[in-house]
């Protein structure tokens, strides 16, 4: 079985991959569907997701046994550790746009790896 920090770390690269393009990336929701209508990101039609939507979505299909503040705590951190002033990942995705999700995501990776 994964410790807490791999799987934490897993959580992490996977929503990293699936927002990397910003075609799945989305604002001012949890997530969208393919009409850009706003539904939950455990839901099968979510297709776009935010920088929080995209863990609920991994951590529901997948078999982790963490849950949702494990991860965010690490994300949190990288987004003070990355802007400084910024303390919620949600102003990140809703004010600063997509590079800055993924840049926010490969802090928190690297935070994970220097524990």
């Amino acid at each position: 079985m994964m410790t807490l920090k791999q799987q934490i770390k897993t959580v992490l690269q996977i929503s990293k991959s699936k927002l990397q393009q910003e075609d799945n990336w989305c604002k001012n929701a949890t997530a969208l569907d393919k009409n850009n209508n706003k539904v939950s990101p455990t839901s099968k039609d979510a297709v776009k997701f935010c920088s929080l939507g995209i863990i609920r979505n991994v951590l529901s299909s997948e078999r982790y046994h963490i849950c949702f503040s494990d991860v965010y705590s690490v994300l949190e951190t990288a987004t003070i550790s990355k802007f400084k002033t910024i303390n919620s990942p949600t102003l990140v995705n809703d004010g600063l746009g997509h590079k800055a999700v993924i840049d926010i995501y490969d802090e928190a990776i690297k935070i994970i790896d220097e524990e």
